[in-house]
């Protein structure tokens, strides 16, 4: 946020393991929450802020695909090198789909009556589904405008405007407070 608001690096507050303990605060006067009932609003923050920030890169992926840096053959490399980055990639997703892990808890837990557990199994299946297609297609939008040079964190990579890039990192860093 310093250099698009003209100041200087050096004059900008950006320690981190000053930023790390104010975080660490924050979480310890949010753990403060008698029990989940009460927290309900937690998870809404981090549903309505991860749609939010998600969003805001696919529009502005999509925008800026007229830039066409990205090819339908993708990166420019060896068949074996396009090979084991599929593979690569493939691993990311299984790993950024942490939601297995609790998957089988969850249906352990849906004994009785059947009916509950086949709506379960429903509900899960649409939202696992959708948020797949969601984020594939924030992926396509970063590739289509952004071609070989795509970051890590798409938001970085993105041109602007910076004030609604600057406003999806603030949906971000409240995710990450809702996730802890």
């Amino acid at each position: 946020a310093c250099g698009w608001q003209g100041i200087a690096e050096g004059d900008c507050f950006d320690t981190t393991w000053a930023m790390t303990v104010i975080f660490g605060g924050v979480q310890i006067v949010s753990s403060q929450v008698p029990n989940l009932e009460s927290a309900w609003w937690v998870s809404f923050i981090g549903v309505l802020t991860s749609l939010f920030y998600a969003s805001v890169a696919l529009v502005l992926g999509m925008i800026h695909t007229k830039n066409h840096l990205g090819s339908v053959g993708g990166l420019s490399a060896s068949p074996i090198n396009k090979a084991f980055n599929v593979m690569g990639s493939l691993g990311a997703i299984g790993f950024a789909y942490s939601f297995s892990t609790i998957l089988v808890e969850i249906q352990d837990t849906l004994k009785q009556p059947p009916k509950a557990s086949k709506t379960m199994s429903n509900a899960i299946t649409i939202s696992v589904t959708g948020s797949f297609l969601f984020y594939f297609l924030v992926a396509i939008g970063g590739y289509a405008s952004l071609g070989e040079d795509v970051p890590g964190y798409i938001l970085a990579g993105l041109p602007g405007p910076q004030w609604v890039i600057f406003v999806s990192n603030l949906c971000v860093l409240l995710h990450m407070w809702s996730a802890y």
